[in-house]
């Protein structure tokens, strides 16, 4: 009877040792799980308009899934603002033409001036056109250049997107600079 109390002590023994070493590996790797989300949340640019003009209900995804999911909203929203601020300067352009094609008609005093600044006009938007198709091109090329970098991984696809994000914001802020028109 003796030896089945003892064996019986030293097996509870054994069970509170495990639970409280399962129990600390439990709790270290949520401590990483937290660690690892405020990393991604601190690394995203929060200075982007794209971070502070919108809010996403995806911001504090967990999961590759997730985060994969987040960022292809993400980009979507960047892209809608690259493309209406790129038919808001094709407009301007557009208006500027209009506005020399008018005054070329109807002063003959300025004219030479005006043609002159149709022509830049002209110039400028099949320039603007012709540059926004090549930066497609780069941006593609980019994007391959990223996935060929993370190919294989988990968060590879959120990766890609956090970068295409990234250079999508940059055109953004370039066309932004860019005066078009004959001033």
């Amino acid at each position: 009877m003796k030896k089945i109390i003892i064996f019986s002590g030293l097996l509870n023994i054994i069970l509170v040792i495990t639970i409280v070493i399962l129990f600390n590996k439990n709790l270290k790797t949520t401590e990483e799980k937290k660690v690892n989300q405020t990393k991604l949340h601190t690394s995203l640019d929060k200075t982007d308009p794209i971070y502070i003009s919108h809010k996403f209900p995806c911001d504090l995804a967990y999961g590759s899934i997730e985060v994969d999911l987040c960022t292809k909203e993400k980009l979507q929203f960047s892209n809608s603002l690259l493309n209406q601020l790129v038919k808001n300067k094709l407009n301007i352009v557009d208006s500027l033409i209009e506005v020399d094609k008018e005054t070329i008609l109807k002063d003959n005093n300025n004219s030479a001036f005006f043609v002159k600044c149709l022509k830049i006009n002209l110039q400028q938007k099949q320039r603007f056109i012709d540059y926004q198709k090549y930066w497609n091109i780069t941006r593609k090329l980019n994007c391959e250049i990223v996935k060929s970098g993370c190919e294989g991984s988990t968060g590879c696809i959120g990766i890609v997107n956090e970068a295409e994000i990234k250079i999508v914001l940059n055109r953004i802020k370039e066309i932004k600079e860019t005066n078009l028109g004959c001033n």
